[in-house]
């Protein structure tokens, strides 16, 4: 194998291919004040869910539904 100077394990990390809900996700998370991990475990009770479709995970449609219901739903804010 030739060596090409560049780390293997960076390499794959640049060439992720991002599920285009996680662009919304990310904007959810910002317009509500909340973390990644409250975002994963409120929608889906997966509070790696986030971090883990910014990785490169390829969720199932019924997980993909489920988050939807959850960012159009009214507020999921507890103290309101």
């Amino acid at each position: 194998m030739q060596d090409v100077g560049i780390c293997p394990i960076i390499l794959l990390m640049t060439n992720i291919i991002h599920h285009p809900i996680l662009t919304e996700i990310e904007a959810y998370i910002v317009e509500n004040d909340i973390t990644a991990s409250v975002f994963g475990a409120r929608a889906v009770r997966d509070p790696r869910f986030v971090f883990d479709l910014r990785a490169g995970r390829e969720p199932r449609r019924s997980t993909l539904e489920k988050v939807v219901a959850f960012m159009r739903a009214p507020s999921h804010n507890p103290s309101i």
